[in-house]
């Protein structure tokens, strides 16, 4: 039979949340979505159909073509090596972390900003078509995963 210490300690143990247990595996997370956005960064952000005089010609441009996207490379680039520091212990966490919340704050704004930019230019009748394209959708769904892990990681380790 159980002692009550040990059933209180089970008790204690079952009572984690979600939220708890996904926050001990934020650094593995951050460097997921680091990975995950860096692939992003490749895949088209935009596709131009011009159409003049009965012919057509269609241009993709990649994400990190533009100046935000660049940005967001390297946030995803220094994002992925704080979070491998942080696996390796090898370095103030906390630092690191708040470090990480800051970098990745600012690709979430650079990501969203870069669709809005590109709609901004709208089409042209009849002579042109704007639409975006994966490589945005996947930039912003990878930052905003990238900055709630390393949210969950400055909780984590008492940054803030």
């Amino acid at each position: 039979m159980a002692s009550e210490t040990e059933l209180q300690a089970l008790r204690d143990t079952s009572d984690e949340t979600l939220l708890d247990q996904v926050s001990l595996h934020a650094t593995k997370i951050m460097i997921g979505a680091a990975v995950v956005g860096l692939i992003s960064a490749f895949l088209p952000a935009v596709t131009v159909t011009l159409s003049f005089l009965g012919k057509t010609a269609t241009e993709s441009l990649a994400v990190w073509r533009d100046w935000r996207g660049k940005f967001d490379v390297l946030a995803y680039i220094s994002v992925g090596v704080m979070a491998a520091l942080m696996l390796k212990n090898m370095a103030n966490p906390k630092k690191l972390a708040i470090a990480c919340v800051v970098a990745s704050g600012v690709s979430v704004l650079l990501a969203v900003w870069l669709p809005l930019s590109i709609r901004g230019g709208s089409d042209v009748k009849g002579l042109a078509e704007i639409s975006t394209g994966i490589g945005c959708y996947l930039n912003i769904f990878a930052s905003i995963v990238l900055a709630t892990s390393a949210a969950l990681q400055a909780k984590r380790v008492r940054a803030f």
